[in-house]
C-alpha cells in the first residue's frame, strides 16, 4: 500500500529521541487500512522515513448473554455465552460495578482482565449482596455494552465488627472517638455500648449507627463516668436481623493525661567526683517524683532506679568530663512533664585545677582586674565563669600563667 496524500499529524519542534511524539485520534474515522510515516530530518537537510500499516477498527462486540450466578459458602460461580467476533479478545466481569478480577479502581488497559472462557468463578467473598455484569472486548479495545444484571448473597457467617480506634490500653483524659469496621458487606447497623472493667452490664453509647463510617464520640463528663479502665463494644447486626453473638471488647483507660509543669531553677554544684542537683520542687498536688536523665557524649540515660521524692540528687563516682542533666516531673498518673531544665557540668578535674591555680594565684600577690585580662604561665589556661541564665554560663576571666608572670593587660599588683 503506497498513499499518494499524506495528512500531518504532528510535527516537533524539538528532537524526540524516545517516548511520546504524537497522539491520532481515530474516531470517526472509517475503518480499515491506514499508513503511518514517521519522518526524521538532520541539520542538513537530510530526511529519513518509516511507513507503518495499521487496521482502525471502532467497532465494539455484541453484548454478551450473562446466564447463571450462583453463591455456594463465600465463593459465586458465574457462566455466560459465548461470543462469536472474530477479534474478540474476551470479557469483562463486573462485581457491583467494579471488575472482579480486578482491584479497586482500574485505570490501566482492560484488555489485561479479559476473560477467555465462558465461566468465572469470584472466591472468598465477604457475607453482602452483589450484582454482577458482562462486557466483551476485542483486540482493538472496543467494550460492548453491559449484560442484564444478576444478583446473588452471600450469607456464611454471623456479622461481626472490629473496634479499629481507640488503640487497645489506649489513655485518654476527655472526649474520645470510637470507631469500627466490618469485611463484611451487609452490616444493618452497629450498636457501641461501654461499661467499666468489672461491672457485667453493657450500656449503650447513644443509637445504633446505620451507615459507614461507623462511629461515635464517648464524653466522659456528658456520662459522668470517673477515672478508671473500661471496655468498648461493638455489637454489629446484618440485614436479615442477625446479631454478632461474640463481640470482642476493647479496654481503655480513662484517667488524667495532662503531664506536670518542668521542674525549675535548676541549679548544680560539684565536690570532688559528685554532682549535687537541686531545683524548686513542682507545686502540683498530684506530684508523684522526678526524674534524672544524664547525657555524656551521645549517650542519654535515665540515672534513677525509682522516682525521686525530694527536689535534690547527688550522683556520685563520676569520671572527668561534660555532663548535661535534665529534670523531669512525673504525677501520680505517671504523666511525665517535657524536659526543659538542663545544665552542663564542667569536667571535674578542670575544676580542681582551676581551684589549684586560682590559690597559686592569690599566693603570688597578683590581681587581674576586669574580663578577658590574660596572665601567662606554662600555657595552663583557666576560665572563671559568669551565669547569666539557668544552665547558660560565659567567659567572664581568662588567665594563662608562665614561670616569670608577664602582665599582657593592665592589672593591679599587691
Amino acid at each position: 500500500m503506497t498513499p499518494s496524500n499524506w495528512i500531518l499529524i504532528r510535527r516537533s519542534p524539538l528532537p524526540v529521541y524516545s517516548g511520546l511524539l504524537a497522539q491520532w485520534d481515530t474516531f470517526g474515522l472509517a475503518e480499515g487500512v491506514y499508513s503511518l510515516k514517521l519522518e526524521g530530518e538532520d541539520l542538513s537537510g537530510n530526511i529519513a522515513s518509516q511507513t507503518i500499516s495499521v487496521s482502525i477498527d471502532n467497532t465494539p462486540p455484541q453484548t454478551p448473554l450473562l446466564l447463571t450466578a450462583v453463591a455456594t459458602n463465600s465463593d459465586v460461580a458465574l457462566t455466560w455465552r459465548a461470543n462469536t467476533e472474530p477479534d474478540l479478545a474476551g470479557y469483562l466481569l463486573y462485581r457491583n460495578d467494579q471488575l472482579a478480577n480486578g482491584n479497586g479502581l482500574v485505570v490501566r488497559n482492560l484488555k489485561s482482565f479479559a476473560l477467555t472462557g465462558t465461566s468465572y468463578t469470584d472466591k472468598g467473598l465477604p457475607d453482602g449482596k452483589y450484582l454482577y455484569a458482562l462486557a466483551a472486548i476485542d483486540q482493538a479495545g472496543n467494550v460492548s455494552g453491559l449484560s442484564g444484571e444478576l444478583p446473588v448473597t452471600v450469607e456464611v457467617r454471623p456479622p461481626h465488627a472490629t473496634i479499629v480506634e481507640p488503640a487497645s490500653n489506649q489513655k485518654f483524659g476527655g472526649r474520645i472517638n470510637i470507631r469500627a469496621e466490618s469485611v463484611d458487606n451487609d452490616i444493618a447497623s452497629i450498636q457501641f455500648r461501654y461499661k467499666k472493667l468489672q461491672d457485667t452490664g453493657w450500656m449503650d453509647l447513644g443509637a445504633p449507627v446505620t451507615a459507614s463510617p461507623f462511629a461515635v464520640t464517648l464524653d466522659p463528663q456528658a456520662l459522668g463516668i470517673t477515672y478508671g479502665d473500661y471496655q468498648l463494644q461493638a455489637l454489629a447486626t446484618d440485614q436479615g436481623g442477625n446479631p454478632d453473638p461474640a463481640p470482642i471488647a476493647t479496654t481503655v483507660n480513662y484517667t488524667d493525661v495532662t503531664p506536670p509543669a518542668p521542674p525549675a531553677n535548676l541549679k548544680i554544684s560539684t565536690d570532688g567526683t559528685s554532682a549535687n542537683l537541686s531545683w524548686d520542687a513542682n507545686t502540683e498536688s498530684d506530684i508523684d517524683g522526678y526524674n534524672i536523665y544524664r547525657t555524656s557524649g551521645s549517650e542519654r540515660k535515665k540515672i534513677n532506679a525509682a522516682l525521686v521524692k525530694p527536689a535534690s540528687f547527688q550522683d556520685v563516682n563520676l569520671a572527668d568530663g561534660m555532663y548535661h542533666y535534665e529534670i523531669t516531673a512525673v504525677d501520680s498518673y505517671t504523666n511525665e512533664s517535657s524536659h526543659r531544665s538542663a545544665y552542663r557540668q564542667r569536667s571535674m578535674r578542670q575544676r580542681l585545677l582551676s581551684r589549684l591555680l586560682l590559690f597559686l594565684w592569690r599566693q603570688s600577690k597578683l590581681r587581674v582586674q576586669g574580663q578577658n585580662r590574660m596572665l601567662q604561665w606554662n600555657s595552663i589556661l583557666l576560665w572563671e565563669r559568669c551565669r547569666v541564665l539557668p544552665g547558660v554560663f560565659l567567659p567572664m576571666r581568662r588567665v594563662t600563667l608562665s614561670p616569670t608572670p608577664l602582665i599582657s593587660l593592665p592589672a593591679k599588683t599587691e
